[in-house]
């Protein structure tokens, strides 16, 4: 069985030789390394090229999900698996992605751990445990059947793709694009599997401005997916305005409660931790006003 590797890149000559390297590395038999580069204006291309078994592909239509859609397309694999430009993977990651869909043959998607590659960073960790936490810490990181895997640790059989579609293009930001194709296989009755051995170390933004805006577009993309499709998980109807202020208190609130629950799991009684919070909540203000902004332009 033949795996294909997918990776979107976007501006990431920082992480993409490490992501590459690790992805060249694994100790599986039969595998692809689909690079493709999103309009990237900085040295990622050169820097795909310089890994003569990574097949580097162009797709000039912006977002994530474009660039993934043209990796299918060209993708040769029984299995479609997919990682970012920012983040390497262990390993044994296509080995545990094989054997997990070995072990659950009713699975149609898989997903893992997402592990944090700078943990001394406050704003790192601050991003992680608001990203992540719940999937990284929640069930004490149990085996289980799950609604949502993220992209950057994902893999599915390559006959979702044929029956269900590939990822709505029309989203235009790294926001919500992977959770609103999960839901299609959900409301499809595809079963999708969490397993923590699956790992990859994330990359997470190490600056305030990155941090701050990557939540604010997560914001929007909040918004963006639940008016594509209105049966998503807390799903509002955001075209009546005068309950604006209710829809915005849920999301900040209740976006908060599970930062709150995820830094209480992550916390590791260490001084350093306590600093990590104020920053997460100041993330939670970024996505609200995020949000709030996509539910203004959609009036």
């Amino acid at each position: 069985m033949m795996i294909s590797i997918i990776v979107p890149v976007y501006n990431s000559s920082n992480t993409i030789e490490a992501g590459l390297e690790s992805l060249k590395n694994q100790n599986f038999c039969c595998y692809e390394i689909i690079a493709v580069d999103n309009g990237s204006s900085d040295s990622s291309k050169e820097k795909i090229k310089n890994f003569k078994e990574v097949i580097l592909l162009e797709e000039f239509k912006k977002g994530p999900a474009a660039a993934r859609n043209l990796g299918i397309k060209n993708a040769r694999g029984d299995i479609i698996a997919f990682t970012d430009s920012d983040c390497c993977v262990s390993e044994d990651w296509l080995s545990k992605i094989f054997e997990t869909f070995n072990n659950h043959k009713e699975a149609h998607a898989i997903g893992g751990s997402v592990l944090n590659a700078n943990p001394n960073n406050l704003i790192s960790r601050a991003s992680e445990i608001s990203d992540f936490g719940l999937i990284s810490y929640s069930k004490k990181n149990t085996p289980r059947w799950v609604r949502i895997v993220p992209t950057l640790n994902a893999a599915y059989r390559r006959e979702v793709f044929n029956e269900l579609g590939c990822f709505d293009d029309d989203i235009k930001y790294a926001a919500g694009e992977d959770a609103l194709f999960n839901w299609r296989l959900v409301k499809n009755r595809k079963k999708i599997f969490f397993n923590p051995e699956i790992k990859v170390m994330h990359f997470h933004r190490s600056t305030i401005k990155s941090f701050l805006r990557k939540k604010y577009i997560y914001g929007k993309g909040y918004v963006i997916t639940r008016i594509k499709d209105s049966t998503m998980p807390n799903a509002m109807p955001f075209t009546k305005r005068y309950l604006l202020p209710f829809f915005i208190f849920a999301i900040f609130f209740g976006g908060l409660y599970n930062d709150v629950t995820s830094y209480i799991k992550f916390c590791n009684k260490n001084i350093r931790d306590i600093f990590v919070f104020p920053l997460i909540v100041l993330g939670r203000v970024a996505h609200v006003t995020g949000a709030f902004m996509e539910i203004v332009r959609n009036k």
